[in-house]
């Protein structure tokens, strides 16, 4: 298992696309961007760290972590929890989270699993993970909610 971590390559802009496209969940888009789209974010690269997970040479999913020491983790075959875990027992060794800032990071990894997916919040709490909080977003606006 190896990480390449993400420059950005065109390759590497492709098999991120590719991989986006065949997520069943996500947290942060409701839609799949445009292929140009999807190119400029990763050209803007918004993480601490980003990479391609790769096994055997062939690109199995990418994983990055954000400047609140959260954690992302995306395989193309999200059911190899085995293979999840390793990865990240891998990504605990190889990065240090940063320090914890109040009202900012606590100083430690952590990661965000989509509320629906109750199978992967039972295997992380099974490996001794625990919920710490919850995010709501409203699905229309709301009476008396004003910008």
């Amino acid at each position: 298992m190896i990480f390449e971590k993400v420059i950005p390559t065109t390759e590497q802009i492709e098999t991120l696309y590719s991989q986006l496209g065949k997520r069943s969940q996500n947290i942060s888009h409701k839609l799949m961007p445009s292929f140009k789209e999807h190119a400029t974010f990763v050209r803007n690269h918004p993480y601490r760290e980003w990479m391609i997970i790769k096994f055997r040479k062939r690109a199995i999913g990418n994983a990055y972590i954000q400047f609140d020491n959260s954690i992302g983790l995306h395989l193309v075959s999200p059911e190899d929890f085995e293979q999840f875990v390793e990865i990240l027992n891998l990504i605990y060794r190889s990065y240090s989270p940063l320090p914890a800032k109040p009202s900012v990071r606590i100083g430690e990894f952590f990661l965000r699993v989509p509320s629906d997916n109750h199978k992967l919040q039972e295997r992380l709490i099974g490996l001794g993970f625990h919920e710490v909080e919850r995010t709501f977003v409203p699905k229309r606006e709301i009476q008396g909610l004003r910008n």
